[in-house]
């Protein structure tokens, strides 16, 4: 298939970037509190948006958030531009 295709796979070898740093630890600890503080349909509408990787509709519920809770959404919006999706849930 590679030949196929005219592309080159090669596989990654593990490393300590994979594993989570204790800043995204800690970030997860606040995400997981602060979370709890938003409604059950705004968290299914993040879930599902995460799960599609629709980054605009994750955008357009970010602006939702409220404004004591913006630690959270900085912390969203960078996943979200470093494309960790799989944080958002």
């Amino acid at each position: 298939m590679a030949e196929h295709l005219q592309v080159e796979f090669i596989q990654a070898t593990p490393s300590q970037n994979l594993l989570p740093s204790s800043a995204e630890a800690s970030d997860s600890t606040m995400i997981l509190q602060d979370l709890k503080h938003l409604s059950t349909a705004w968290q299914i509408q993040l879930l599902k948006a995460s799960q599609s990787l629709d980054t605009l509709k994750i955008e357009q519920l970010l602006t939702q958030v409220p404004a004591q809770y913006a630690p959270l959404t900085q912390i969203l919006a960078e996943f979200v531009k470093g494309y960790r999706f799989d944080l958002n849930h």
